[in-house]
């Protein structure tokens, strides 16, 4: 079968990868892929994919997000969209489409693959909330185009692949299959080297991830995220690693710096991507640190490790509805755990304290 991957992430190349390795749905030696330019050391993991002969043929695409008008016109006409990104060479003869999400680039493939199956892979923990098209029936114009079935609105995602399918509590909204095991070590061994993986053992007990700046709004003026890191590395002293958000590497370095002027903690270089570092580093006594984030969920989803993890993210402000939903996501993974209690939501400072104070 022949099958273009189309990707944006670290975790769905990883996803497509062992997709393809593993000869899902036959598509291995006769699959292409798409690498959209938009997230770090995409260039280095482009050569590497080149050189592993995986993939029939590989693009590293360079993306500018489109203003307003732009992207909605794209959404609409997918073919001027192609042309504009590929001129006449568009190369549209794919059985299969694989992708993990509502890009506007999948988009634009899916219409004009029209007779082609689609199917979604695996993106971090959103994937597992369902369909993430979201449809506000208050606004007339998603109406419309969820009637005449335009844009995002028109496409039959055929399969969904996840790594944990027990994880997967909310509506099927299309059939659920299982991925291959990221936990065979000849998939991960493919998946190392395309990522040059630098083998080395995390010596920390405690990892904060932290979270990019502009996506934190604390509760109250007087709980910053500065504030919060601080207490958290002064409680646990020198057994903390700060992993940097990879999109806010420098600012969050300088933050680090400004905050611990003497005697700062280590900090993690992030050379080594977080899911690999969850498949060759983290075991069960590791305590993770995120104020919300999918790579808190990978140890279990991904590699069946069960951490210690508190989330931090009722000291943010969030909508009800996001709130609702990170309680979802925390009670299915509590319910996976052999012991629940090792995953924690404080919602004080002093709760915060007291569980460090306990795990230190």
């Amino acid at each position: 079968m022949r099958a273009l991957f189309i990707c944006w992430r670290p975790i769905q190349l990883i996803n497509a990868i062992n997709f393809v390795f593993n000869d899902t749905l036959s598509t291995k030696g006769h699959s292409d892929l798409i690498i959209i330019n938009e997230f770090p050391n995409a260039q280095n993991i482009y050569n590497n994919i080149i050189k592993s002969n995986l993939f029939a043929k590989t693009t590293l695409l360079s993306y500018k997000p489109l203003n307003h008008f732009t992207y909605k016109y794209y959404l609409l006409f997918p073919k001027q969209h192609l042309f504009h990104l590929f001129g006449d060479n568009i190369d549209l003869n794919y059985n299969l489409l694989v992708a993990s999400g509502w890009h506007i680039i999948f988009n634009s493939f899916a219409h004009l693959l029209k007779k082609s199956s689609i199917v979604f892979i695996e993106d971090g923990i959103g994937t597992y909330q369902g369909d993430t098209r979201k449809l506000d029936f208050t606004n007339i114009k998603y109406r419309i185009l969820s009637f005449f079935k335009l844009a995002y609105y028109g496409i039959n995602v055929d399969s969904l692949y996840l790594n944990n399918i027990n994880m997967y509590k909310v509506d099927r909204w299309t059939e659920i299959k299982e991925a291959p095991s990221l936990r065979n070590n000849s998939t991960i061994k493919v998946i190392n080297n395309i990522f040059c993986y630098k083998y080395k053992q995390i010596n920390f007990k405690f990892i904060l991830l932290d979270t990019p700046k502009t996506d934190f709004r604390p509760i109250s003026n007087n709980l910053s995220r500065r504030n919060l890191i601080a207490l958290i590395a002064t409680i646990v002293d020198n057994k903390i690693i700060i992993r940097a958000h990879p999109f806010d590497y420098n600012c969050s370095i300088a933050l680090y710096k400004d905050l611990f002027p003497i005697t700062p903690p280590v900090i993690d270089d992030c050379d080594n991507i977080w899911e690999l570092t969850c498949k060759n580093s983290i075991n069960n006594n590791h305590v993770i640190i995120s104020f919300f984030s999918s790579g808190a969920f990978y140890p279990k989803y991904l590699f069946n490790e069960e951490p210690y993890i508190i989330f931090l993210y009722k000291f943010q402000k969030i909508s009800h509805k996001q709130y609702c939903t990170f309680e979802e996501q925390i009670t299915i993974l509590q319910s996976a755990y052999v012991d629940s209690n090792k995953i924690m939501t404080p919602s004080s400072l002093v709760e915060l304290k007291q569980m460090l104070l306990k795990l230190v």
